[in-house]
């Protein structure tokens, strides 16, 4: 499998003057949890459905300015490394179940990072261990403070303190915001970490 497919294959995130349509979706390479940035009012959306010409996309507000927008990592080399980038808050479940299912995007220089999800097989994952090896956390399971770990090896390139990390995710902090309901979904005005 080539990158180009590779990159297809994950969310995007995009930035430009206008926001998306029906039209932005699989055919443009867009993802579920794909991300779009009108850069004229700040506002943003996550694509939920990607059906060609039917595509959904919900706005989420603006990105804030907080610690997750903009992490200068830590240089890192090979697999298994601890990238200084931490969670800012807990992130919330999205879905059914006691806890949902919890979506989060790493951002590396405008290239999303594929997030192992209780693996360590993945461009990066999630874990709260204070030394390597680190042990991958479930995303269910995720916490303030985790740590993102770095598979260079992986992902085919290392971090460097030159390259920006931007997680995005919904936080708890959303329980206590403004809930509005989005099919059978509830869904909030709740902060992005970036």
């Amino acid at each position: 499998m080539s990158v180009v497919d590779l990159q297809r294959q994950r969310p995007k995130y995009r930035v430009t003057t206008t926001n998306p349509t029906v039209d932005d979706g699989v055919l443009r390479g867009f993802q579920p949890l794909s991300l779009w940035e009108n850069s004229v009012d700040d506002s943003v959306f996550i694509c939920v459905d990607p059906t060609a010409a039917a595509a959904v996309w919900i706005p989420v507000g603006a990105l804030p300015t907080k610690e997750d927008l903009a992490w200068t990592p830590s240089a890192t080399s090979g697999n298994d490394q601890d990238s200084g980038v931490r969670l800012s808050q807990k992130p919330a479940g999205l879905g059914s179940g006691a806890s949902g299912n919890k979506a989060i995007l790493v951002d590396v220089n405008g290239v999303v990072a594929e997030v192992g999800d209780g693996v360590k097989t993945k461009d990066c994952f999630w874990s709260s261990s204070d030394a390597a090896p680190y042990t991958a956390k479930y995303l269910a399971d995720l916490d303030e403070d985790d740590k993102l770990i770095w598979n260079g090896v992986v992902a085919g390139y290392d971090l460097e303190t030159r390259f920006k990390v931007r997680l995005f995710y919904l936080s708890l902090w959303f329980l206590t915001a403004g809930v509005a309901t989005w099919g059978s979904m509830t869904w909030a005005s709740f902060v992005w970490g970036v």
